[in-house]
């Protein structure tokens, strides 16, 4: 579960402190100002990135695909402006930054789903928080667009996948049992009900009742 803090404090590398303080204790800590993001402070989120990429396998399922820190930092740069919006509602701007629209991964590579899921874990916390403020609020449009296209990240929200993306994640056999793992986990009824899905929680729930 992650906590959002809003902090006054100005950073020099404000996406790096962002990802920091999720990275030490699931604490997404983001200051009002939409400050830019400068080259030094992507050479660090990067550097941050291999570092969550090498834990994260640890814990994995056998053979999850390989790390493209591209896709990583974009995740966690999206995190951090959702968790910017929910802190400033009277931000009427909603849509993603032109920036990050020109720089989403194609979502067409197993390795783009592994990747952007290492900062984006935490996403159905962040849509779960907005669905808290207005029901028309442009902001959950937005959010639930983006959910729609990362389907491993999604799980635990209410939003449909996209076909051909989900059809990516459920081909690679790591990423497979982390989204059986995940629905099961966060309850996601919804995605449970899938047929594949379905079926791979019950061989899954038979197989520990036999151990």
């Amino acid at each position: 579960m992650m906590t959002l803090i809003e902090s006054e404090s100005d950073d020099d590398e404000p996406l790096a402190a962002f990802v920091k303080a999720l990275g030490d204790g699931a604490v997404a800590i983001v200051s009002r100002g939409n400050d830019p993001i400068s080259a030094t402070d992507y050479q660090t989120v990067a550097l941050q990135m291999v570092h969550w990429d090498r834990v994260a396998r640890q814990h994995a399922p056998p053979g999850p695909p390989p790390l493209c820190v591209q896709a990583a930092t974009w995740g966690v740069e999206v995190l951090r402006f959702a968790c910017h919006k929910i802190l400033d509602r009277l931000d009427t701007d909603t849509a993603l930054p032109k920036r990050l629209v020109a720089g989403e991964p194609s979502g067409k590579q197993a390795c783009h789903h592994w990747s952007v899921d290492l900062g984006m874990r935490f996403w159905a916390d962040v849509v779960r928080r907005s669905e808290l403020v207005d029901a028309l609020d442009p902001l959950r449009t937005t959010l639930h667009a983006i959910s729609q296209r990362w389907p491993l990240s999604a799980i635990g929200t209410e939003t449909e996948n996209d076909g051909e993306r989900f059809e990516i994640v459920w081909g690679d056999a790591s990423l497979r049992r982390m989204y059986v793992d995940r629905v099961m986990l966060r309850g996601d009824g919804e995605r449970a009900r899938e047929p594949r899905v379905a079926a791979s929680i019950e061989r899954a729930t038979c197989y520990r009742n036999l151990a």
